[in-house]
């Protein structure tokens, strides 16, 4: 069971051991091989610049942000806190379980858990066209087999069905599912760009397949062993989504990045409420700019 006490010491380890896989362990050099392919033919000719973090995933430089960058020049790792968490978890996972990373973004912690485990069943789920692409590059450069990834392209909703994603890298999030304010702002500069006012761009944005909690689980076989979760603000509907995955014990573990106090506690809630013990609550750690909750069923 994992405290905030737990997850500042993780922090500290990452600090001083940077992070570096320990392939001699559990699962051994052997295992690491086997998820992998070999050097990427593309990547040894490419003349982009390529960030390696310290566990060794590799990502082309121009798929990050500047805050990102200035973070790992800190300390290397993508959530300093968040981290250590996921990798215990991670080596915790039977043998040939499942993995479900909703918001995979470029890939990172599905490419961090192929690295560890070569027996997972992986599944990440990525509405933004540019990730998934991006996230494909990434698979690549690490000579990983991308029939061992797949990436679906819809996102995580209360409900099956449509909606507009707002398109904005990192920040990205469902038009359905953002504040009034920004609807607000954005139905303001669509109009006055309409009659030709300049200076007023409306947010670009994407008609995207949503699917619930509950179908996704139906997707990838019925039983989720852990279920990663960075979407940006849509944690609770994601989880009001997920009414029967919840109650059925399809789900085991979750690991949830939430975003802000509110969406925290509420989350918080949902899960005690279905039947989960939280084994991890800290809703403002110092390191990285999400939340994180852990929790588990038993």
């Amino acid at each position: 069971t994992y405290s905030a006490r737990d997850a500042s010491l993780a922090t500290e380890r990452v600090k001083r051991s940077s992070l570096q896989l320990d392939l001699r362990g559990s699962h051994s050099d052997a295992t690491f091989r086997g998820a992998m392919l070999g050097p990427s033919p593309s990547a040894s000719v490419t003349s982009d610049r390529i960030h390696t973090f310290d566990n060794g995933v590799r990502v082309y430089d121009r798929h990050l942000n500047p805050p990102q960058r200035e973070r790992y020049e800190r300390v290397n790792v993508h959530e300093v806190e968040e981290e250590p968490v996921v990798l215990e978890l991670i080596d915790s996972l039977p043998e040939q379980g499942v993995f479900v990373a909703l918001g995979s973004a470029i890939g990172y912690y599905a490419i961090l858990a192929r690295m560890r485990r070569s027996l997972l069943a992986i599944h990440s789920f990525e509405p933004l066209e540019m990730h998934r692409e991006y996230m494909r590059e990434n698979i690549e450069l690490n000579g990983l087999d991308p029939r061992g990834l797949p990436i679906h392209h819809e996102a995580i909703a209360e409900r099956d069905g449509r909606t507009w994603l707002r398109q904005e890298s990192y920040s990205s999030a469902l038009l359905d599912d953002v504040s009034l304010t920004v609807k607000a702002k954005d139905a303001l500069k669509r109009f006055l760009c309409a009659f030709g006012v300049e200076g007023f761009q409306p947010l670009p944005r994407v008609s995207v397949p949503t699917l619930c909690l509950d179908s996704i689980s139906a997707r990838v076989g019925g039983r989720i062993d852990l279920l990663q979760m960075d979407v940006q603000g849509l944690e609770v509907d994601a989880l009001r989504g997920g009414e029967r995955t919840l109650a059925s014990g399809a789900l085991r573990t979750a690991l949830i990045s939430t975003h802000g106090p509110e969406i925290h506690a509420r989350c918080r809630e949902l899960l005690v409420a279905g039947g989960f013990t939280l084994a991890l609550d800290v809703p403002d750690p110092e390191g990285q700019p999400d939340g994180m909750l852990v929790a588990h069923r038993v």
